[in-house]
C-alpha cells in the first residue's frame, strides 16, 4: 500500500513554527513600541529559533531532502540555501540582541525581525511544494526520539507541568527546558507521578549545573524548584 504524502504533516509542522515565531516577534515589537528593550522577549524568540526552527531544518535535510533528490536536485539545493539564510538571519538577530548592542539600533532590530519573517514564510511555501510528492510518514515520525513541535510552548514559563506532556517524552522535554534556563533563573517543576526520573536524568547529565529544592512530595502532587547555578 502506498504511504500517504507527508505534506499534511509537514504543513502542520510549518504552521506551528510560523505561528509561534510570529507570536514571539510580536512580543518583541510590543516591548520596542513601549520604549523598553525587550531583553526577555528576545531571548525567548532566539531560544525558539535555535531549539525548534533550526532543529527542524537539520532533520529535514537529514530525512526528507535525500528522498526528494538530494543535493543533485536544484530545487533541494535552493531549500538548503534558504536553510542557511535562516541560520544567518538567526545569528544576525542574536548579535543585535547581545548585551553589548542592547538598545543601540531599534530600526536594525525591527528590520531583522521583518526580514526573518518574510524569509520563513517564503521558504515554507517553497518547501511544501518541493516535498509534496515525497512519500514518507513525516519528519517527526522519523526522528529519534519522535518529537512534536507542539510541545515546546508547554515547557515555557515559570512553571513546567510534566502532566501536560506525553509521559514517555516528558523527561527529555523537561531537560531541554532546564538547559534553556539562564544562570540564576528558576522554574517550578510539577508532576502527579513524581520527579525522581527527571532529577536522576538531570543529575546524571548536568549534576553541577542545577540546584533542586523540594516544595511538595506527593502523594497526589510533586513540586520542586529548580535553579540553574551561576558559572563558577
Amino acid at each position: 500500500m502506498r504511504k500517504p504524502s507527508p505534506a499534511p504533516l509537514l504543513i502542520d509542522e510549518h504552521a506551528v513554527l510560523v505561528e509561534q515565531i510570529a507570536a514571539r516577534q510580536e512580543h518583541v515589537r510590543a516591548g520596542l513600541q513601549a520604549g523598553d528593550w525587550p531583553r526577555t522577549e528576545l531571548r525567548q524568540l532566539l531560544d525558539y529559533l535555535h531549539y525548534e526552527l533550526l532543529d527542524q531544518t537539520v532533520h529535514e535535510e537529514r530525512l526528507l531532502f535525500p528522498l526528494a533528490g538530494g543535493c543533485a536536485d536544484t530545487r533541494v539545493q535552493e531549500l538548503v540555501a534558504e536553510h542557511l539564510a535562516l541560520r544567518r538571519a538567526t545569528e544576525q538577530l542574536a548579535d543585535a540582541a547581545a548585551p553589548r548592542n542592547e538598545g543601540r539600533d531599534v530600526d536594525q532590530l525591527t528590520a531583522l525581525l521583518r526580514d526573518l519573517r518574510r524569509l520563513l514564510e517564503r521558504h515554507v511555501v517553497r518547501e511544501e511544494r518541493v516535498l509534496a510528492t515525497v512519500t514518507l510518514d513525516g519528519v517527526e515520525t522519523r526522528r529519534q526520539p519522535t518529537w512534536s513541535r507542539s510541545w515546546y510552548p508547554l515547557t515555557e514559563g515559570p512553571v513546567l507541568d510534566l502532566d501536560a506532556l506525553p509521559a514517555p517524552f516528558a523527561p527529555p522535554a523537561a531537560l531541554q527546558r532546564l538547559a534553556r534556563l539562564a544562570p540564576g533563573e528558576t522554574v517550578e517543576v510539577r508532576s502527579s507521578s513524581g520527579l525522581a526520573a527527571l532529577r536522576t536524568l538531570t543529575t546524571r547529565r548536568r549534576a553541577a549545573e542545577f540546584t533542586w529544592v523540594c516544595l511538595a512530595e506527593g502523594p497526589e502532587r510533586w513540586r520542586a524548584r529548580v535553579t540553574r547555578r551561576h558559572a563558577g
